[in-house]
């Protein structure tokens, strides 16, 4: 295998720290973690029904009712703009 340049890593490495570089990836998205707690008896609750429902974990079945009341709340927000520009 040849040898990469010190020039030529320094580079690289520059590029590699900048986003703009990067190229956009298909069927990927980037995910910010976060992190909640729950009562223990509300988990246990969740994964029952996380179950019942064939997901294959509580948090699979949390990020869905999350990103479905989201999109409900912000077709409200749109809804009321348009009713209202001043809001």
């Amino acid at each position: 295998m040849k040898k990469i340049p010190k020039k030529e890593l320094v580079k690289l490495k520059k590029q590699a720290t900048q986003e703009s570089e990067w190229e956009e990836v298909e069927g990927f998205k980037a995910l910010r973690p976060t992190s909640i707690q729950l009562p223990p008896k509300v988990i246990n609750d969740l994964e029952k029904i996380a179950h019942i429902r064939g997901e294959k974990s509580c948090e699979n079945l949390l990020k869905y009712w999350v990103k479905e009341r989201v999109d409900y709340e912000m077709k409200l927000i749109a809804d009321l703009r348009a009713a209202n520009p001043s809001l």
